[in-house]
């Protein structure tokens, strides 16, 4: 008889992953995502709850090619493009994740809430946390290709070393 699978990934393939490392990258991601943000004048998006809402926004919205200042502007538009690119591949990595996990990367990343705090708001122990909180950092650092950057934070953890 097989085991039942579960929404969350398993041990074996989260340990696959250095874990603490992308956890520094995915602090990294929230971080450049709010800048983005604050660049792009959205501050009202700057809240989590209304991340969704803005990548709606930027994946729903047309560029209005006739504008005169549109074509004074090119270079900063292409920035401004690649800056709203990043910010809708998050919010789709975001939503990639289920429920619980979602959840919990919210507490996690956005709130930088306690794991008391996590533990009481989702009625959950800490064996659960841990195996939701695993699962939500390799999923969402798959969707978003970040474990192409483990390279350059493992360095980076390795010249404060010395």
């Amino acid at each position: 008889m097989s085991k039942k699978r579960t929404d969350f990934l398993s041990g074996f393939v989260v340990e696959q992953y250095p874990i603490d490392i992308l956890k520094q990258i995915i602090n990294s991601v929230v971080d450049i995502v709010d800048n983005f943000i604050i660049e792009l004048g959205e501050d009202e998006y700057l809240s989590l709850s209304s991340t969704s809402r803005y990548d709606e926004r930027v994946g729903s919205s047309q560029r209005n090619t006739t504008s005169k200042i549109e074509t004074m502007c090119i270079k900063k538009m292409k920035s401004e493009e690649k800056m709203k690119e990043f910010i809708y591949k998050y919010g789709q990595a975001l939503n990639f994740l289920n429920r619980e996990e979602r959840q919990v990367f919210i507490h996690l990343f956005i709130k930088k809430s306690d794991t008391l705090t996590i533990y009481d708001d989702m009625k959950i122990g800490s064996n659960q946390y841990n195996v939701i909180k695993k699962s939500a950092i390799v999923r969402f650092s798959i969707k978003m290709g970040l474990e192409k950057f483990v390279p350059l934070f493992r360095n980076e953890t390795n010249l404060k070393d010395n």
